[in-house]
């Protein structure tokens, strides 16, 4: 869970796939080889008012299934006004 207080869905974006591409841009040396890992991240963006936090975070993990249906080592957001 990452938690970016005072950010906006473009900016939160922005942020998650810089992590994205982070992880995913260097590749883990291994026994015999190289490991290329991937990461899918689900963000819910809550804008304005107060929100229940398991509410939040079911909207996250709602986002994350998506984008791991999605074909994985993607960002899919959830919005809320």
């Amino acid at each position: 869970l990452i938690v970016l207080p005072g950010c906006g869905t473009q900016a939160a974006m922005t942020r998650v796939e810089e992590f994205r591409a982070a992880i995913g841009g260097e590749p883990i040396p291994v026994v015999g080889g190289q490991l290329s890992v991937t990461c899918s991240f689900g963000l819910h963006t809550v804008i304005g008012g107060s929100h229940d936090c398991d509410d939040v975070v079911r909207g996250a993990e709602a986002a994350l299934h998506r984008a791991k249906q999605a074909g994985r080592d993607c960002v899919e957001v959830k919005e809320v006004g």
